[in-house]
């Protein structure tokens, strides 16, 4: 059980990096953008990432990658919109906090920290 959450979890973020890296460089070539620099387009990536499953929380409450992986968040206060919003955006701007995803591994329930900040958690449907 312990691998099989693992590997959906790995593979439902790359899926999501993956998706986020193919509008990154549609919108670039749509809008005639050329980069100098390769930390530019991180950086770009990084921004769209977020924006992504910011959006994606909000409005699916949960990424793409988590659907076609069959995986939801639970934990969502949905009573109050602006509660919900405040813990998606809390749950996706901590995901950025340095070793998060690593965090997974030091938690007997399996949480990375985003998911402990937020009081939220990944289920397998």
């Amino acid at each position: 059980m312990r691998n099989k959450y693992l590997l959906r979890r790995f593979f439902a973020n790359y899926i999501d990096g993956v998706i986020s890296y193919l509008l990154l460089n549609t919108l670039l070539y749509l809008f005639n953008i050329k980069l100098e620099h390769m930390s530019y387009e991180l950086w770009l990536l990084i921004l769209l990432f977020s924006i992504y499953s910011i959006t994606c929380d909000f409005i699916f409450s949960r990424s793409l990658g988590k659907i076609i992986l069959k995986m939801k968040i639970i934990g969502f206060n949905r009573s109050d919109k602006f509660e919900f919003f405040k813990q998606v955006l809390i749950r996706n701007l901590s995901r950025w906090i340095p070793l998060d995803q690593v965090s997974i591994f030091f938690n007997e329930n399996f949480l990375m920290w985003h998911d402990v900040i937020s009081k939220t958690k990944v289920v397998i449907k």
